[in-house]
Parts: C-alpha cells; sequence; structure tokens
C-alpha cells in the first residue's frame, strides 16, 4: 500500500518556531490511507478512482498559539492529493478533532454512533469504560483474542481506520471499534450499518500504518468490532455469535455453516451482502470468499447493554476497580471512568493503563475530600419519628428513581421529605438540592425556567449567557441530573405539569416530590408510586407537643395538654405553632389557655403567629383558591355540615345534587378531603374550623348553608322510617345524626330534629351512651318553642329525666321530671292522664336509685292507679316490678315477691322482653335476699339471656355483677371472680366507672 509521509514536504517559509509537526500522543497512534481514500471517495470533490495513488502533504494555515490550542484544533493541516488528477480533501488529524472538510458539497454519510452525534459520545464513553476497566485491573480483552493478552492502551478518533474507539494490545495487535448507539436494524439500506462495513472493508483492503511502519490485519492479533447498544435488535446478536465461530469452517466448506440457526444465517446473509456493497465501492468489483473469509476471521458484532450492571460483566468489572481504587464504593470507579473516556474522546487522545488507574485514584481522591452541595433546610428542632406502612414505603426509596409524597397541608410532607433526602445523601454523593416550587403559596407558582436556573446555581453550573436557551438550559440540567448521583427535593409541586420537565432519565439521581394534590399524570407518565402520609398518632403528636412545649411544663398539666393536641387535630403544623404561641405566654397555665379553644374562630386565631407561613388559616387558603366556585361551594357545605363524617348518600342529600361523588374525589385529589375504608368522607377538623369560618363570613350566603342542613335532616327522617332496613342503617350512622340534630336545634328544622331525636334516644340507652342522650335532650329542649303543646314539652323533659338518672344523677332526674308533671298539670289536666302516671314513675324510680323507698313508694302507687286507667299492661307491669324492689328495700319481701311475680306474668304476656327482663332481676334479687340463691341464680341468668339476645349492653353488665354477688354470697368466690371479669370487660367497652366492681374482684382474688 502507499506509503505516508513522515513529515511536512512543503512548509515554505514558515517560522522557525512554527515547523513543527503534531506530535503523537502515544506511540501506537495509527493511521491509514483508507480514512484519506474513503474520505475522497465521499467528498464531492477529490477522485474516487481506485487505482489512483494518493500523496500526503503537510500545509501550514497559522502558529499553534494559545488561541488555537484553547480552541482545541491544529495548525498542521493535510492535503491528500491524487497523483492523477490533483483531486484534494483537507483532513486535521488527531490528537485534534477529526473533520472532513471538502472543497464542494459533501456526500459523506454520518457516522450515527461517532463521537458528534446524538447520543453517540454518551455510548462511546461507556465502550471506553468498557475496555478502559479491563487495562485498569489487568483483564484480557476478551473478543477471542486469547487469556494471555492485556490492554495497554485506549483511545478515540486518531485517524485510524475504525476511529470511534480503540485499545492497544500486549500482542502488539489492536481492537478498534465502530460504536454505533443508534444502529438498531441489521438491514442492507440502514445507513449506519453500511458505515461500519465501510470502515471495516477499508480497514482490511488498505490495512494499519502505525508510527513503526505498516501491516496488514491479522486474525492473530487484531480485531475490527461493530458495537450497538441495548437498542440494536436481536439480529446483531445472531451475527455476533457467527463471528464468533471464525477463524472457523475449512476452506472447502460453506461460509454458512458457520451459522446454524435459520436466524443466524439471515442475520449473516444480511449482512454480507452490506459487505459486498462497501467491497464494490471500494475496489470496483465484489468480494472473493476468501477475502469475505479473512474479513470475518477479525471481525467481532457485539451489543452491548450497559443499563444492567451485570450485563457485560460490569459489577465484577467494578468490583476489582473498587480494589484498585481503594474505595468501597463499587459503582463510582466505573462512573469515573465513563466521565475519562468522555473527556478523552472528546479531546482525541490515547490514555495508557497506567495512567488511567492513576486517574481513577486521583478522581476518588478528589471525590473524598470533595464537599458536596447540600441545599437541604435543616430538619426543625424538634422532630418525632412516624411509624406506619408509609413510613416502610418511604424507607425504601433508595430503589425509586422518583417518589412523590402526598397529604393535607401541614401534615410534614417536607420534613419526611428532607428526612428521606438525607439518608439517601450517601448513595447520592454528588450534592443535595431543594428547591420550593410554591405551588401553594401566597406567591405565583416558580416557573420551569426558574426552577431550571435554580437547580444549575446549586449545581453550580449556572451560566448567565444570553445565546443559551431556556430549553438548552433544561436540557443541560437533565444531563447533569443523569450522569451525577444527586438527590433532589422538589417542594410544594402544584401539579405534574410543573415537575414533568425536570425529571431526568436513569436511575443514577433519586427524585423527590411533595403535593397537597394527588399527581396523577406523573405516576401515568413515569409510572412512579405516590405515598399519602395522614396525621400523627395520639402518641406521635403528644411526643411532639411535648418536645417542642417542655416535659415539665406538660407533666403539670396532662388534662389541658390533652385538649390541646386534641385542639391542634394531630397535624404537626398546627402542633408547632400552638407550641410557639404557648412559648409567648409564660406564666399562662395550659388549662386557661385549652378553655379558651372552644370555638372554630378561636382555634383558628390561636394557631396563626402573624406570617403566612406560621398562620393555618393562610396555609388552608392556598389550597382553596385554587378550587372551583363548585369545589368551592362543596368543601364549605361539607365542611360546615354536622357530623364526623359524611356518606355519599347523605352528601348527595345535603348538596342537592346526584354528582357528590366527583366532587368529594376532586377535594380528596387536593388533599381536603379523606375517603374512608368503608365509603365515607371526612374533613380534619381544623379544615372544618376553617370552611365554618368562611360561612361566617359570607363566603357561603346563609340561606344555602340552611336549605343544606335541612335536606340532610330530611334524608335521615327517611331513612329512619324504611320499613326495612332502617334499624340497620341507624346501626351506622347513629354518630352522623346525632351530630346533625345538635347542629339544627331550633328554628325551621325543630320537627325533623324532634323526630330523629325521639329516634336516637332508645339507641342511645341500649349502649350505655347516656351522656349522649342528656346532651341530645338538653340541645332539643332549649330548641322547643314556648308556644309548643305541653304534652311534647313534657315528653321531651321525661325522656330527659330518665337519661339523667341512668347517667347517675337521680336528683336532677327528679327535679326534671317534676317539671315535667308541673307542666302537665297545669296546661294539660284533661289530656294527660298517662303522661302524669308516667311522671310519678319516674320520680319514684329515681328516689328509690338514691335509696328513698319509702318516698318512691309514695309516687309509685299513684304511677299504677295512672297506668291501670290510662296506660297499657306493660305500664302496669313496670310499676308493680318497681313497687316490689322498693317494698323488698323496706324489709318486706314476701310482699315484695308477688309484686314482681305479677309483674313478670304480664309483661311474659305482653312479650316486653326487657322488661321482663328488669322483673326477673328483681326476682332474683329478693331470691338472694331471703337467702335462696340457687333460684336468684335461675333468675338472673334468665335475665342475662334476655340482655344478651336484646344487645342492652349497660344492663348485661349489671346482671352479671350480680349473678357475681350472689355466686359470693354462697362463697363461690372463684364462679364470682368470673362473672365480675366479664362485667368488668363491659364496663370497660361503655366507658363507665370501673370502681365498684374492681373493688369486688380484689374481694374475690383475696
Amino acid at each position: 500500500m502507499p506509503r505516508l509521509a513522515d513529515h511536512p514536504a512543503d512548509l515554505g517559509s514558515c517560522p522557525p518556531h512554527t515547523l513543527r509537526k503534531p506530535a503523537a500522543s502515544q506511540e501506537v497512534l495509527a493511521d491509514s490511507v483508507a480514512s484519506t481514500r474513503q474520505s475522497q471517495r465521499r467528498a464531492g470533490a477529490g477522485c474516487r478512482h481506485p487505482r489512483h495513488a494518493l500523496v500526503l502533504r503537510w500545509s501550514h494555515e497559522a502558529p499553534f498559539t494559545g488561541e488555537t490550542a484553547g480552541r482545541g484544533r491544529s495548525p498542521w493541516s493535510r492535503l491528500d492529493v491524487c497523483g492523477a488528477c490533483e483531486a484534494w480533501t483537507r483532513r486535521i488529524p488527531g490528537p485534534w478533532r477529526n473533520e472532513d472538510v471538502p472543497r464542494s458539497r459533501s456526500t459523506i454519510r454520518p457516522s450515527i454512533g461517532g463521537a458528534r452525534a446524538a447520543g453517540g459520545l454518551e455510548f462511546q464513553s461507556h465502550v471506553f469504560a468498557w475496555f478502559a476497566a479491563r487495562a485498569v485491573t489487568g483483564q484480557p480483552p476478551g473478543l477471542g483474542l486469547g487469556d494471555d493478552v492485556r490492554i495497554t492502551s485506549v483511545g478515540s478518533e486518531t485517524g485510524l481506520p475504525l476511529d470511534d474507539v480503540g485499545a492497544a494490545l500486549s500482542n502488539g495487535g489492536f481492537v478498534l471499534v465502530q460504536a454505533k448507539a443508534g444502529m438498531r436494524q441489521l438491514a442492507r439500506n440502514a445507513a449506519d450499518l453500511r458505515q461500519a462495513a465501510d470502515q471495516v472493508v477499508a480497514a482490511l483492503i488498505d490495512g494499519i500504518r502505525t508510527t513503526s511502519g505498516a501491516r496488514t490485519v491479522e486474525a492473530g492479533r487484531d480485531r475490527l468490532v461493530i458495537a450497538t447498544n441495548q437498542d440494536g435488535s436481536q439480529a446483531f446478536d445472531d451475527l455476533g455469535k457467527v463471528c464468533e465461530v471464525f477463524p472457523g469452517p475449512p476452506v472447502h466448506l460453506p461460509i454458512d455453516v458457520a451459522a446454524p440457526t435459520l436466524a443466524q444465517k439471515r442475520a449473516l446473509s444480511t449482512f454480507l451482502l452490506t459487505i459486498q456493497d462497501a467491497w464494490s465501492a471500494a475496489m470496483g468489483r465484489e468480494p472473493a470468499e476468501a477475502e469475505i473469509r479473512r474479513l470475518l476471521d477479525v471481525l467481532q458484532v457485539v451489543r452491548l447493554d450497559f443499563r444492567e450492571r451485570d450485563g457485560v460483566d460490569l459489577l465484577r468489572t467494578a468490583q476489582l476497580l473498587s480494589g484498585c481504587a481503594a474505595t468501597p464504593l463499587v459503582d463510582r470507579p466505573l462512573a469515573a471512568l465513563i466521565e475519562i473516556g468522555r473527556a478523552t474522546i472528546r479531546e482525541q487522545r490515547w490514555q495508557t493503563s497506567e495512567q488511567l488507574r492513576a486517574a481513577v485514584r486521583q478522581r476518588h481522591r478528589s471525590a473524598t475530600v470533595r464537599e458536596p452541595r447540600d441545599w437541604l433546610r435543616a430538619l426543625p428542632r424538634a422532630y418525632v419519628g412516624r411509624s406506619g406502612p408509609e413510613i416502610a414505603e418511604l424507607e425504601s426509596a433508595g430503589a425509586q428513581t422518583v417518589t412523590v409524597i402526598t397529604g393535607a397541608a401541614g401534615c410534614g410532607k417536607t420534613v419526611l421529605a428532607v428526612r428521606v433526602a438525607r439518608d439517601l445523601a450517601v448513595r447520592c454523593p454528588d450534592g443535595q438540592l431543594m428547591i420550593d416550587m410554591r405551588g401553594f403559596d401566597d406567591k405565583a407558582p416558580m416557573s420551569t425556567g426558574e426552577a431550571v436556573d435554580l437547580l444549575l446555581h446549586q449545581v453550580g453550573a449556572f451560566v448567565s449567557d444570553r445565546e443559551e436557551t431556556s430549553e438548552a438550559r433544561r436540557l443541560r440540567l437533565l444531563k447533569i441530573l443523569k450522569d451525577g448521583r444527586f438527590v433532589v427535593v422538589l417542594d410544594n409541586v402544584a401539579d405534574s405539569r410543573s415537575v414533568l420537565p425536570l425529571l431526568p432519565h436513569g436511575d443514577a439521581s433519586k427524585i423527590i416530590v411533595t403535593s397537597r394534590r394527588m399527581l396523577a399524570t406523573l405516576a401515568r407518565e413515569r409510572g412512579v408510586g405516590s405515598v399519602e402520609i395522614g396525621l400523627l398518632t395520639d402518641a406521635e403528636a403528644a411526643g411532639l407537643f411535648t418536645a417542642l412545649v417542655g416535659p415539665e411544663r406538660v407533666a403539670a398539666e396532662p388534662d389541658a395538654t390533652r385538649r390541646l393536641v386534641a385542639a391542634c387535630g394531630n397535624l404537626p403544623l398546627a402542633i408547632s405553632i400552638a407550641a410557639a404561641q404557648i412559648a409567648q405566654m409564660p406564666g399562662q397555665r395550659l388549662a386557661r389557655i385549652a378553655i379558651g379553644l372552644t370555638a372554630a374562630d378561636d382555634r383558628l386565631d390561636f394557631l396563626d403567629l402573624g406570617e403566612p407561613e406560621s398562620s393555618i388559616r393562610s396555609v388552608f387558603s392556598w389550597s382553596y383558591i385554587l378550587l372551583t366556585e363548585e369545589q368551592r361551594r362543596t368543601y364549605l357545605l361539607v365542611g360546615a355540615a354536622p357530623g364526623p363524617d359524611l356518606d355519599l348518600a347523605g352528601t348527595c342529600a345535603l348538596l342537592g345534587s346526584s354528582q357528590a361523588h366527583g366532587l368529594l374525589r376532586a377535594l380528596r385529589r387536593r388533599g381536603l378531603m379523606q375517603e374512608n375504608a368503608d365509603g365515607t368522607f371526612a374533613m380534619h377538623t381544623l379544615l372544618r374550623d376553617f370552611a365554618t369560618s368562611l360561612v361566617g363570613l359570607g363566603h357561603l350566603p346563609e340561606q344555602a348553608m340552611s336549605e343544606a342542613h335541612s335536606r340532610l335532616l330530611q334524608h335521615y327522617v327517611r331513612m329512619l322510617k324504611e320499613p326495612e332496613g332502617g334499624d340497620r342503617w341507624l346501626e351506622i350512622n347513629l354518630d352522623r345524626a346525632l351530630a346533625a340534630i345538635r347542629h339544627g336545634t331550633g328554628g325551621r328544622h325543630k320537627a325533623a330534629v324532634q323526630e330523629i331525636a325521639d329516634a336516637l334516644i332508645d339507641p342511645l340507652w341500649y349502649r350505655g351512651r347516656f351522656d349522649d342522650a342528656v346532651s341530645l335532650l338538653r340541645s332539643v329542649i332549649d330548641g322547643i318553642d314556648p308556644m309548643d303543646t305541653a304534652v311534647m314539652r313534657a315528653y321531651f323533659l321525661r325522656l330527659l329525666a330518665i337519661s339523667l338518672r341512668r347517667a347517675g344523677s337521680p336528683d336532677d332526674s327528679v327535679k326534671c321530671a317534676q317539671k315535667a308533671l308541673r307542666l302537665l298539670e297545669q296546661e294539660a289536666p284533661n289530656e294527660s292522664g298517662r303522661a302524669r302516671a308516667d311522671c310519678h314513675y319516674i320520680i319514684g324510680v329515681a328516689m328509690a336509685t338514691e335509696g328513698d323507698h319509702e318516698a318512691a313508694l309514695g309516687y309509685l302507687r299513684p304511677a299504677l292507679a295512672g297506668f291501670e286507667t290510662h296506660g297499657t299492661e306493660s305500664d302496669v307491669g313496670d310499676a308493680l316490678n318497681s313497687i316490689g324492689w322498693s317494698l323488698a328495700m323496706v324489709g318486706e319481701p314476701e310482699q315484695a315477691l308477688i309484686q314482681c311475680r305479677r309483674a313478670a306474668v304480664l309483661h311474659e304476656r305482653v312479650g316486653t322482653a326487657r322488661s321482663l327482663a328488669a322483673d326477673l332481676d328483681s326476682i332474683g334479687y329478693i331470691h338472694r335476699l331471703m337467702g335462696n340463691h340457687s333460684a336468684a341464680r335461675e333468675q338472673f341468668e334468665r335475665c342475662l339471656n334476655i340482655y344478651r339476645e336484646s344487645g342492652y349492653k349497660p344492663h348485661e353488665a349489671r346482671t352479671l355483677e350480680e349473678l357475681g354477688d350472689t355466686a359470693a354470697s354462697s362463697d363461690e368466690f372463684l364462679k364470682a371472680s368470673l362473672y365480675w371479669t366479664q362485667a368488668e370487660e363491659l364496663l370497660t367497652a361503655l366507658g363507665h366507672d370501673l370502681t365498684t366492681i374492681q373493688a369486688k374482684l380484689r374481694t374475690a382474688n383475696r
């Protein structure tokens, strides 16, 4: 082949200090006639005749000054001149940039995998790192070259025929790689495949000329490699398996014997057709079979997947690199080699294995001493760790590229994100970045451009360049985040659109996003999971309050502390504001502070430190102002509505719309509602306070609120009247209905309120919720108009008297019943015979409860007479049983037994089970007084069965206690202890006083 001149031949009159040929960076620097010949043939100018000889000339354009060196270009140019026709092209050789500059329009095929191609540099740098890692660790290069061969240096863009990446070997050979990141299809007409074929054919035909002389490509020590990435089709793997066979089939066998499968034959056939095209273009004829075999002997086709760390034995290589670099971080030396590869490829030079090893170690030392960029907020001085499944999800965030934390305003998303980011800092040593996107703020949300500039500033890469577009800056940021290992907190995000442009591809950096909204689009497009955090548990809230206020002050007033924490609704932001407020009142008792937090506006005023970020009103308002008009109306109606939560049917009634579900879901997505597991919707107490405050300020007309509440009450009335399912509905909705009555007593709602209240009293008694019954009836009575009938007013007074007695206030019960009796006697003497008898009965039972049985009998006997005239048999039985009880208490057990048995006969005949149970209880007690313990036990057990069947828990507990007393009277203390233990469990569940039953248990245990 023609020999290239070693020195410039026509330097003319250049100054002496400029008469220097650029020195090669390594002794292995090679060049090829094929490079110039291919450039000439592809150019619009220059000779394309295969037989014309080329003559190399050097020309000098300008002195090699600092200015030209700074641009990375050599002042020396090479003219490849055809000796026959004087056609020429100009090339600028390595170690500087290598660019063909034809004298007319270029027709050169683009090298998709080259250093200047989009995406090519990244793939080339990974290929470089693959060979460089083996050079550093002393591993063989593979590719069928033998286990005793080592890589001595790695380089790129040096004028070699295959000039993307090259490796010089210890056996004097070369591995020359065309790294084609964009080569996806093994097709004859694929431009990138044709380009690769041109290069390998040129190398095979013209050979390699090194600084020590020219030689042909040899199968024993050289390899020409075509490499593509994971985007390449499976056909490249099939072709690579065929190439591994060579040198293989004997010359008397056809080439396709090396391809045993149909897929391999198809891949080989396509590739050979492409090689024939390249050979014909270079030599003017098709290649002979021997020439094809010679090419296959030195060719390797590989498809490298750098996404998986062990995809091409990278894990083992990285571990060996860690030993060389003396660092425990497995993947950092490999990342350093990728960075070195980028720089080497850009600068078009070579690196020896020793230079690479020293560079890796130096970069490790630099990384060790470099201070990471930490822009995270400081954690608050008092921080209480959370527990629960959502925290476990966040602790595994290291395995996720993007983690989204959602939740209501003030629930601690930012603090939790900072905590997670600090935990990830060890895995992300390049920096910890954080910006407030102002999605919910009194200022305008942060734009993408502003966020990009701020993040670039935090990583130290912001450049005030007016010529760089905002999109270019964004792409530069994404490249930095993709190549480095950062943890980035994007706090207070408004929606998915504001954060999607800031998310890099790849998993090197970790992104943590916080938002009040559920970022559904982000989850759909990027497949990220969302962790929704709720309120603090009672223990966590108490712990945070104690840490902020001080353990001494909390220990001095535990009850007031509980009330204050409850007023904050276990919301971390509210607790921290309350603690700061309390700190400004060092002499104020906590109990006095808690007393002033009964109304919604009082609580909101207390949780306001005078600055927007420290005011619950302001923080909530940033969510409210982003709602649509319909969503605002829904928020106000639901927030100001009574009850702990609402089911879907109740919400539809409240809103007067069948579209309630969609509106509630919209509020939930914005962190203003919570959807419970049973399908009901709840709102945080402080969000309710905020809604109530806005309604009071006129954000919703009073008429609209009143009509909505009327619709809700009428819905409850309809549900209670349902012939089937009414009892079950009440079982589920008792607390909701109770709250609605308390909210709507008096005015236009009183009829519905009285109807619902009457239906709720018995269920409240059944459940032992006597205090709730008292509170409910007091609110109903306060709302009764004085012009209403005396019978109706007296009816609710009697219910209140019964509830007071059962709640443990017999004296108040007597007064209330006497008030009802006077009302009836004064205003309805001719209409209320049964009601007056009922008043006498209630007063007598209350007096008997107080222990004044003589006075009780003075009311119970008139009650019996009244019931016999105006009442029912069940009423008569009730009076007889009460008379019998009081007779037994005054020392007439025989007469008492007669009266109670008469009552039991009446109640059993009319089928009033609970009244029969009361009779049996009295009979059992009288038998015990008379010393007949077996008969007493029999009656009590019958009574217990009735209460258990009816679900009347308070009386079930009382009967179990009586059975224990009966057993103890017979000295059966073990049996007594069993009965009393069951009674204690029921009373504990009901929230009743345990003093008496626990004293009995202590006696039995002794």
